[in-house]
């Protein structure tokens, strides 16, 4: 059943390279979000179907693991946008 939702058609096919084990990365995507294929003892392809991307790139920061964005573009875009607001945040002074 969970493989099923996960396989249900949407907006945008997901498709990340992560160097890291399927057990982390079931800990912040579970099988009702990605389907999981290991490609070497180092790397595993996470396959995300999603409506929006938004709530994508803050699950990868969290992952804290080295990964690449295959598709779509725009999800590289967030990515880069979450970090760029993650430094100026990081950079601000207290109070500004």
């Amino acid at each position: 059943m969970l493989t099923a939702i996960a396989e249900t058609p949407y907006q945008h096919e997901v498709s990340v390279r992560i160097r890291s084990t399927p057990e982390q990365i079931r800990s912040v995507f579970p099988p009702s979000v990605a389907t999981l294929e290991e490609i070497d003892p180092a790397w595993v392809r996470a396959r995300i179907r999603a409506q929006r991307l938004e709530w994508i790139p803050p699950l990868l920061a969290a992952l804290d693991r080295p990964f690449v964005v295959e598709q779509p573009d725009a999800l590289r875009d967030l990515v880069r946008a979450l970090s760029s607001r993650l430094a100026r945040h990081a950079d601000a002074r207290r109070g500004d």
